[in-house]
């Protein structure tokens, strides 16, 4: 299933026991994708902004960035999309939480 480009620039800080994104697999099923991490949090929050300036969808029916940012523990990225006016809070899965694929390590 497709995502926006804003879903795929919020780091996964979970320690992927939530998935990012699937990809598919010759056999037709279904993989999860572990995607590199950006090496620093202003990194990752200067390309979040630059998406968002030029024009992102922050209330996409694909997968709202908020409901990523809760899912991969990215209070940061929570933080700058709250300050937006234009993000759209009452959507059904905005602020849904994960299914987790195992246990987070202790």
């Amino acid at each position: 299933r497709p995502c926006s480009l804003v879903h795929l620039a919020i780091d996964n800080k979970s320690d992927y026991t939530v998935e990012t994104i699937h990809a598919e697999a010759d056999e037709g099923a279904i993989r999860p994708v572990a995607l590199p991490k950006w090496p620093s949090d202003e990194l990752e929050e200067g390309i979040l902004t630059a998406l968002i300036d030029g024009g992102a969808d922050l209330n996409t029916d694909l997968d709202r960035p908020l409901r990523g940012a809760i899912q991969r523990g990215r209070k940061t990225v929570f933080d700058l999309l709250m300050e937006r006016d234009d993000i759209d809070l009452r959507g059904a899965t905005a602020m849904e939480l994960p299914d987790p694929r195992r246990q987070p390590p202790s």
